[in-house]
């Protein structure tokens, strides 16, 4: 059973006084919710070998794409098909601040398709904590796919993985190694992003390499913590 907020909306308040609402995305969110994805890539990939000539490309691909993609997926939102759905949170200004892309699988599991905050809203970039929005948003994802195993991924050089880890979630070992959803994305590749770099001491590194990570449920968790010990 999915989990609905109360009228859809939650407040949250950040350490500099400022409120953010979390609630559902709709069509006029499109804008903000492209803005803070573009800028998390240029973020988050910026450390990448060879970034200068491939993200730009990648960028320019997502720009283009994403709005249309985003407001496909609400017009089903919007008509309940499916169980899919994006939590906004909008600043006091009305701007998006970060948004979160979940929805419960046909296993009955919970998926996170993307999870992002503006710039400013990062914990090293300002003043004061980020745990508010981040958690904030990954509480309302949780609080609406209900007490479920929640499976994520990410790029293991950027900061989406701690952030995952920081969240209770572990990289999924049982993922085998030649499943899709690991090593780099072949749209990169096709981007010019490349998939493997020499180290100085000869060792080969994969570039942009994923991992499935999962969040497990209460009961499941604690049952493994018996396990180990």
């Amino acid at each position: 059973m999915i989990g609905r907020l109360a009228g859809n909306v939650s407040v949250i308040a950040t350490g500099d006084g400022r409120t953010l609402r979390i609630r559902e995305a709709t069509p006029a969110d499109i804008p903000g919710m492209t803005h803070t994805l573009l800028e998390g890539i240029r973020i988050s990939l910026a450390s990448l070998p060879d970034s200068e000539t491939w993200i730009p490309k990648l960028y320019s691909d997502m720009a283009r794409r994403k709005p249309a993609d985003y407001e496909k997926l609400l017009e089903q939102i919007a008509r309940g098909a499916g169980t899919r759905t994006i939590f906004v949170a909008e600043t006091e200004d009305h701007s998006i601040a970060g948004f979160i892309d979940c929805e419960l699988r046909p296993d009955g599991a919970g998926q996170i398709y993307a999870w992002h905050l503006r710039e400013e809203f990062h914990a090293k970039r300002t003043e004061y904590p980020d745990k508010n929005l981040a958690t904030g948003l990954m509480d309302t994802a949780k609080a609406y796919l209900g007490e479920v195993d929640i499976f994520s991924n990410t790029t293991v050089e950027t900061h989406a993985l701690p952030a995952h880890l920081r969240q209770g979630f572990e990289i999924d070992e049982s993922v085998a190694a030649e499943d899709p959803r690991l090593g780099t994305p072949s749209a990169w590749i096709e981007f010019g992003c490349p998939p493997t770099i020499e180290l100085a001491d000869g060792t080969v590194r994969e570039v942009g390499k994923q991992v499935v990570l999962v969040r497990r449920k209460p009961g499941r968790a604690q049952a493994a913590a018996l396990e180990i010990h």
